[in-house]
């Protein structure tokens, strides 16, 4: 059939990227992690309490792929015993399509456990550059935090009105380096870097 053999040599293309998809692989960036994932929170305790929580969600993922790695493996072990002792053309080719099934459930497991590697060292790298709190500590920067958080979410709220940019658009631009949101007196100052526009500020 025409419809199988374009299937075959579809395949047979996108095997030869596999490398090139291999190497792109992700969840997410460096730069998302830094100012949208850490960079979100107002203060270095929680910040560095973010990150903990992140490496706790990678140490589970991570640790759960292993599991399921390895459960493939003894599957596969155990299929292609099957295939030795099945008896019968039929009954051969139905294991060897388990064994193609279980072999594709690991590349599909090998690729997330990759893509959840390279997120670990990335927030291992921010971790470097990042100062440790205790728990008493992260618990005494609540205050301070929560004071911050809001005094920062009023400030966005009436510059997102003043300004006519959403909230989520004004602070996602703020976290990224886009723009400086400063207050004073009774003024809103927006402060936008050259050369994303010609005026420095707005004001309002």
């Amino acid at each position: 059939m025409e419809l199988l053999k374009h299937t075959q040599e579809a395949i047979l293309a996108l095997e030869g990227f596999k490398q090139e998809i291999f190497s792109c692989n992700q969840d997410r960036s460096f730069y998302q992690i830094e100012k949208f994932v850490i960079g979100q929170h107002d203060t270095p305790s929680r910040r560095y309490l973010n990150l903990m929580t992140e490496l706790h969600i990678c140490y589970m993922e991570i640790k759960s792929l292993l599991i399921e790695h390895e459960e493939g493996r003894l599957d596969l072990e155990e299929m292609q015993i099957e295939l030795e002792e099945s008896s019968g053309q039929l009954a051969g080719r139905r294991v060897a399509i388990k064994i193609s099934k279980a072999q594709l459930k690991m590349e599909g497991i090998e690729y997330r456990l990759d893509a959840k590697l390279k997120e670990f060292y990335k927030f291992m790298t921010i971790k470097r550059g990042m100062k440790s709190f205790t728990a008493q500590e992260i618990e005494e920067g609540e205050r301070p935090y929560y004071e911050a958080r809001l005094q920062r979410q009023a400030l966005e709220d009436r510059a997102s009105q003043a300004f006519g940019i959403s909230v989520g658009n004004l602070r996602a631009l703020v976290q990224a380096g886009k723009m400086e949101l400063l207050q004073e007196g009774d003024k809103l100052l927006l402060r936008v870097p050259e050369p994303l526009e010609n005026k420095k500020y707005a004001e309002k």
